[in-house]
């Protein structure tokens, strides 16, 4: 029986179980002063309840056993005790681990967060990588789109020297073009102006030639008014002159028959010098005609100082250098060679 009890309490003493009322084993009892206090007085209940029943079952003891029986109590006081200090240590110990405890939660957590903020590193990195693995390819194609833009460049360059070549040329040509254009211009504008100046010149000739041909027709139409007027004064001193001559002569019938005969001749338009006189006229009347061809004379040197007035013949001049002259009023043409004065002055 004895040998019991040092297991029991050695077993007690071991384990780091904490002993209550009844008999009951509460593991992991907290570090508070009133747990210790409940502890001890478990521990008590518990070496009576020892103590009774080693009494149950040995009996009284001798006197004898009595120092024996002291000495094993004093054993176990000091056994408790030292269970008690276990305990106490065992309790540091619990509250140790529990701190180590808490503390590996904690390495635990944030050996957690390590590594989930490692994972989370690792998908950034594969995020990146990714993105670094598109941003070469990305380069790569830039790298080609480069070269193909330098070659596109390089053929666009040849095009643009060959159509820049064709270009000027043809700036050129449309430049000689454009010149030549603009002398042509010049050339006609001067053209027009030389035109411009002729026709305002010829415009004035035509102004001054129509005031110099109404001028000439005035003095056209005055001259021959003048003319008409002196015409029908010679003509009535003609009349005149001839009638005094038949009354003074008498008897010269013939002369003023000849003489209208003359008249006659001169009123169709024949000529003087293409009349025939008669070789038997008698010598008296060709002294009665005389008279009548003075005054003719006269006539035609009055009308020859009035075409040297006006300075235009009054009619013109025929092919034989003889004066002509026309009677618009009579309709018929009165012809008088010059030529005749000499023979008419001498006879």
């Amino acid at each position: 029986m004895e040998a019991k009890i040092p297991c029991a309490t050695s077993s007690v003493a071991a384990s780091p179980l904490a002993l209550v009322p009844g008999g009951c084993v509460i593991d992991g009892a907290e570090e508070s002063p009133q747990d210790n206090l409940r502890v001890q007085r478990s521990i008590s209940q518990c070496l009576a309840v020892l103590d009774q029943g080693r009494s149950a079952f040995v009996g009284e003891a001798n006197a004898a056993d009595e120092s024996l029986y002291a000495q094993e109590n004093y054993d176990r006081s000091v056994l408790l005790k030292q269970k008690q200090a276990l305990g106490f240590r065992m309790e540091e110990l619990r509250a140790t681990m529990r701190r180590v405890q808490e503390d590996g939660e904690l390495c635990i957590t944030a050996a957690r967060e390590e590594a989930a903020l490692h994972s989370l590193d690792l998908v950034l990195a594969a995020g990146q990588r990714d993105e670094l693995t598109v941003l070469k390819q990305q380069l790569a194609r830039s790298r080609q789109q480069n070269s193909e833009h330098l070659q596109a460049e390089q053929e666009l360059r040849a095009e643009l020297a060959r159509t820049s070549a064709t270009f000027q040329e043809i700036t050129a040509v449309e430049t000689d073009a454009q010149n030549a254009v603009r002398h042509e211009i010049l050339q006609l504008q001067q053209v027009v102006q030389d035109l411009r100046a002729r026709l305002a010149a010829k415009a004035d000739e035509i102004e001054r030639l129509a005031h110099a041909n109404m001028r000439a027709g005035e003095e056209v139409s005055s001259a021959t008014a003048h003319w008409k007027q002196a015409r029908l004064r010679r003509l009535a001193a003609l009349e005149q002159g001839c009638s005094e001559a038949v009354h003074a002569r008498g008897s010269g019938l013939s002369g003023l028959s000849g003489f209208e005969t003359g008249t006659r001749n001169m009123k169709e338009g024949w000529d003087l010098s293409a009349l025939e006189l008669d070789e038997d006229r008698s010598a008296e009347d060709e002294q009665k005609s005389l008279p009548l061809l003075g005054f003719c004379l006269g006539v035609l040197q009055d009308l020859q100082a009035v075409s040297t007035a006006t300075g235009e013949p009054v009619n013109g001049t025929s092919s034989s250098g003889s004066s002509e002259f026309w009677l618009p009023s009579e309709g018929a043409h009165e012809h008088t060679s010059s030529s005749l004065a000499p023979a008419l002055s001498a006879s």
